[in-house]
């Protein structure tokens, strides 16, 4: 099982670009800045942490706000339902948790929380690079 968790390490959190966990963490605390009840520094670990569902939330709505509200008193389990949803319809981000293994739970998996999470990283991650790319260009024309 070890094994196991080192290549999912290896193939979708550093080769995601995230550097190691503790770089997606920062990722994460970066995507949740100035979210209500979950603002920095309530987002310390991949696990207990995740269980109100709203570090879920506030990742898709900070990119992608036009497919999910945040409200910081959504209920848990309907939190990481939404998410999970949005994220599996819109994002074609497969389900890999279930919200009744995150909601409430006092010590959701973390290896798991990672592993989805990098899914975002990678998602959102490219998406920005892309806009960078496309505001270079465009200054690039502009001052030519």
């Amino acid at each position: 099982l070890g094994l196991l968790w080192q290549i999912i390490l290896f193939f979708e959190v550093e080769a995601s670009g995230a550097g190691d966990k503790a770089g997606l963490l920062l990722w994460v605390q970066k995507s949740c800045k100035d979210y209500a009840n979950i603002d920095p520094p309530n987002v310390q670990n991949f696990t207990r942490d995740w269980n109100t569902g709203l570090p879920f939330v506030a990742i898709i709505n900070r990119y992608r706000p036009d497919l999910i509200s945040y409200d910081p008193n959504q209920d848990a389990l309907a939190a990481c339902e939404a998410a999970f949803s949005v994220a599996e319809t819109k994002l074609n981000i497969p389900r890999l948790l279930d919200p009744s293994d995150v909601a409430n739970n006092p010590k959701p998996d973390d290896k798991s929380i990672v592993a989805y999470i990098s899914q975002f990283f990678k998602l959102f991650a490219a998406s920005a690079k892309n806009e960078g790319l496309l505001r270079s260009i465009k200054n690039a024309v502009e001052v030519t």
